[in-house]
């Protein structure tokens, strides 16, 4: 079998294992709230759902040819594969930033990796709204990385404040 087939084969079950780790993770944030003790529930689904975010980037989206007599340009090279690959890319970090907070490990290491991720989504997502605004066109096939990387952006800015207080003065 070769490469190609069997990235192809991975990344026709990742929506599937998407649903099934963010199944788990509402049911291990659901065990959580009800005080029963099995954080492995949640810390698993964190897991995969980082790596879900992070395979995610390596799949190729269906962009269609450019207008007849037109070549795409930088900017369309941009909005179309770099600022997405990016944010899967940091929201697989923030993820696993998220994950680390979660499992209270002692230290504060997760701070970085929520900040390093949470500020590179911001970015990002910065960038496709310019690329809106100048009218570059199909960014409806770059929607599904920000309907995952908003969430974890929330979550990443909620702990990043709640872990340093004096930023909120």
């Amino acid at each position: 079998m070769e490469p190609e087939q069997k990235t192809s084969i991975i990344h026709k079950h990742l929506p599937t294992l998407e649903k099934l780790f963010l199944l788990s993770l509402a049911v291990g944030l659901t065990l959580n709230f009800l005080n029963m003790d099995l954080p492995q529930i949640t810390l698993i689904s964190l897991t995969g759902l980082g790596v879900v975010f992070f395979m995610n980037t390596y799949r190729s989206l269906d962009i269609p040819g450019p207008e007849e007599g037109k070549l795409y340009g930088f900017q369309e090279l941009l909005s179309y594969t770099i600022i997405p690959k990016v944010l899967w890319i940091s929201t697989s970090i923030l993820t696993v930033g998220i994950l680390f907070y979660m499992m209270n490990t002692g230290n504060n290491g997760y701070l970085s990796m929520i900040g390093i991720g949470s500020t590179t989504v911001i970015i990002g997502t910065v960038f496709l709204i310019g690329s809106m605004v100048m009218g570059t066109k199909h960014l409806n096939l770059v929607i599904p990385v920000l309907y995952r990387s908003t969430p974890a952006l929330v979550v990443g800015i909620y702990i990043y404040l709640q872990s340093n207080p004096e930023l909120l003065g």
